[in-house]
């Protein structure tokens, strides 16, 4: 099938604008619970929440291990005209999720003390941290079925739905987290969180209704082709686990260590880290193309997708590593670190690893979704 090129570069635009939003907004929803702690309830509180941070991604790894090889093997199925097997595909995603949705909640009830005693957190910190852990299971729950809901109406071209979930999320989040901290400490804040979960899942649930979807669920199960679903999200989704094995490590040391009034410190530069995931929504935007394409066998697409890509990374990664270097200050105090030697070693921690790692981060998000893509 041939292709205007106009079509291709206009299509690629307004699919990377919308993911590169949608990224920015999960982005900020990793953000915003640690800034809404330090500014209301101190630097404590974002060293609780940066506690439970490696659970957090370790869930996010787990629903993601679904959703993107679903996004890529699906679209490789519309690309090819197998409708069939589309509809396999997004089934067995479904399947897989609920499954997963089950299980993660489950684990994170019965671990809850083993995973506490191996952080060596203790005093009013580790009370934090398991106030804010009391609702997690149900926020992991809403998060594995949104994040494969929202890769799933986006395959199936509907990204507009998914960015006003994310504004109704993010917005729900910050305006209810920031009034319930106030009533219920750091409770409230992980109980706003819960409820933006809610209301994005209501709103994406809103596409099932429209004509325009083409989501079919069947009676399909397969090993293999789960199989490929994990071996086509790893590139993205290993990212997740790695940061939290990382940050699981480096709280068990300064807390054994040093004291723990560091810990906020760590929160920063994992903060900073967590940047990268705005870089992604550039493989997001080119995945459905690529797959399409693929199916199609359309090679000359394929590389003009793959060049726009490119130059798009460049610029993102230049303008990103400006942005953080020149605003490296009010960064740090937005976690209410401003005790004299914390507020330099916060500044510090936002410069220097973004002058190391930002273009290599970069270059990983959205060269593994090419190299998956066409595999």
């Amino acid at each position: 099938m041939k292709h205007n090129p106009n079509f291709c570069t206009t299509k690629y635009r307004s699919m990377l604008l919308s993911a590169t939003f949608t990224m920015a907004v999960v982005y900020l929803m990793l953000l915003c619970d640690n800034i809404i702690a330090g500014l209301i309830l101190g630097t404590n509180g974002v060293a609780a929440i940066n506690l439970v941070t490696p659970l957090i991604g370790i869930t996010t790894f787990l629903s993601l291990c679904v959703s993107s090889g679903m996004g890529i093997i699906y679209g490789r199925a519309i690309g090819a005209a197998d409708r069939k097997r589309a509809d396999q595909i997004y089934s067995l995603g479904v399947i897989a999720t609920a499954v997963i949705a089950v299980i993660i909640p489950l684990l994170l009830i019965v671990f809850k003390n083993t995973y506490f005693s191996m952080t060596g957190a203790q005093g009013v910190i580790l009370d934090l941290a398991k106030e804010y852990y009391f609702l997690l299971p149900l926020d992991a729950f809403l998060t594995i079925l949104c994040n494969y809901i929202e890769q799933a109406i986006f395959s199936d071209g509907d990204e507009e739905l998914e960015a006003l979930s994310y504004v109704v999320q993010i917005g729900g989040n910050i305006v209810l987290s920031i009034f319930l901290a106030k009533w219920l400490g750091i409770r409230g804040i992980m109980l706003g969180t819960v409820i933006g979960n809610a209301l994005a899942f209501v709103i994406l649930s809103l596409h099932f209704f429209k004509k325009s979807n083409i989501l079919r669920f069947i009676k399909y199960f397969s090993w293999k082709d789960l199989g490929e679903c994990i071996k086509y999200s790893i590139v993205d989704a290993i990212t997740y686990p790695l940061w939290g094995i990382t940050d699981f490590v480096l709280i068990t040391y300064i807390s054994r260590c040093y004291d723990e009034k560091y810990l906020v410190v760590l929160a920063v530069v994992f903060s900073l880290v967590e940047l990268a995931v705005i870089f992604d929504g550039i493989g997001t935007a080119i995945q459905p193309l690529l797959s399409v394409y693929f199916g199609e066998e359309n090679p000359l697409m394929v590389r003009r997708l793959v060049k726009a890509a490119i130059k798009t990374a460049i610029v993102e990664g230049i303008v990103a590593t400006g942005i953080i270097i020149a605003f490296a200050p009010w960064f740090a105090r937005l976690f209410g670190i401003n005790e004299v030697g914390l507020d330099t070693g916060g500044v510090r921690s936002c410069r220097n690893p973004n002058r190391r790692f930002n273009f290599c981060l970069l270059s990983s998000f959205y060269a593994g979704d090419i190299l998956l893509s066409l595999h």
